[in-house]
């Protein structure tokens, strides 16, 4: 077969979302004001350097990590880390993919943990934890016939 139908998927274009929706998913999941207010702050301050998301795409992995090209703040974080919680949203509620090298050189460790402040960024935490509670799900079993 040959033509637009064999090349698979389109991928959906990666675009910024408007302040106004942002702030929408933020005020129902991110449960403190304060936390609030940062990541509103990020996605501006992201939006402003990166007006066009696929420019942000285009360079190199140290650049879209925030390790050059960037001035560090008093923690020691840049821009485009803080803006790590508005590309998590992107990815996950406006389906923009984030490649893996992004997504390991990140660690994104505690996108669903509580204790972070958490709501579950409209993931079924519930859910989630009945399946991690499962038996055998983290005990390593080794392979029949590799013991």
């Amino acid at each position: 077969m040959t033509g637009p139908a064999a090349a698979g998927p389109v991928p959906l274009p990666r675009r910024h979302v408007d302040e106004s929706e942002y702030r929408v998913w933020v005020d129902a999941h991110v449960p403190h004001l304060p936390a609030r207010w940062e990541r509103m702050g990020a996605y501006r301050r992201f939006v402003e350097r990166w007006p066009n998301l696929e420019a942000w795409f285009e360079q190199p992995l140290p650049v879209r990590l925030g390790f050059v090209g960037e001035g560090m703040r008093s923690n020691g974080r840049t821009d485009s880390h803080r803006a790590s919680g508005y590309l998590v949203y992107l990815s996950m509620v406006q389906g923009v993919g984030l490649d893996f090298d992004f997504l390991l050189g990140r660690k994104y460790a505690r996108l669903l943990d509580r204790r972070s402040g958490s709501t579950g960024l409209g993931v079924d935490l519930a859910l989630l934890e009945q399946w991690v509670a499962r038996p055998n799900w983290a005990t390593p079993r080794p392979r029949p016939g590799t013991v």
